[in-house]
């Protein structure tokens, strides 16, 4: 059965490895647009970034970077090293590796982002 068919659900992760990626460079777009081009004659401060980064709009930009970054990170890792591991057991054990360092990734970008105030 090819590796990414429908029965196992692997075109789905195929699927938003693409969405991620793109996602993503649009939202490296946005942010490199909105921090150092419009800061209309301003320098870039911590006071600008953190006043913009206490509101609920960016919050939220913020937590999804976050979210599709470490997934789309992640998920290239076990891709490639899918690639290369042929025992199961070896299988089982990265990707429960890779899940745990997604939480630890995901919830210490979140604690610092979510309740961040100016």
């Amino acid at each position: 059965m090819h590796k990414y068919s429908y029965k196992n659900g692997g075109v789905y992760v195929w699927f938003l490895q693409r969405l991620t990626g793109f996602l993503l460079l649009a939202l490296l777009l946005v942010h490199m647009l909105v921090e150092h081009f419009t800061l209309g004659g301003h320098e870039l401060s911590y006071e600008l970034v953190a006043k913009r980064v206490a509101t609920p709009l960016w919050k939220i930009i913020d937590s999804l970077f976050l979210v599709m970054g470490t997934f789309h990170g992640l998920n290239g890792v076990w891709m490639i090293a899918s690639d290369y591991i042929k025992k199961d057991w070896l299988k089982v054990t990265v990707v429960s590796a890779l899940l745990c360092l997604g939480g630890v990734i995901l919830t210490l970008g979140l604690l610092t982002v979510i309740p961040f105030k100016m």
